[in-house]
């Protein structure tokens, strides 16, 4: 009787939490100093500009790697 019966099959499942790397979700860069005359204005523009070029090239990153880890 033991050769009549089908074999069991035990179906286990794993998850697996992936995280963004950490670099990649730190805060973006802006400007702290004073604000006091035009060459501070000048400054603080160019480093909130400096800072966007590189926060989108982290969220593009992030993309990149979002795509990677769903194939």
């Amino acid at each position: 009787l033991l050769a009549c019966a089908s074999p069991s099959t035990v179906k286990e499942y794993m998850y697996v939490y992936r995280t963004a790397p950490s670099d990649l979700l730190l805060d973006c860069v802006g400007y702290t100093g004073p604000l006091e005359s035009n060459g501070d204005l000048a400054e603080a523009y160019q480093t909130e500009r400096q800072g966007l070029a590189a926060c989108n090239a982290d969220k593009a990153a992030l993309r990149d790697w979002a795509a990677k880890s769903h194939q």
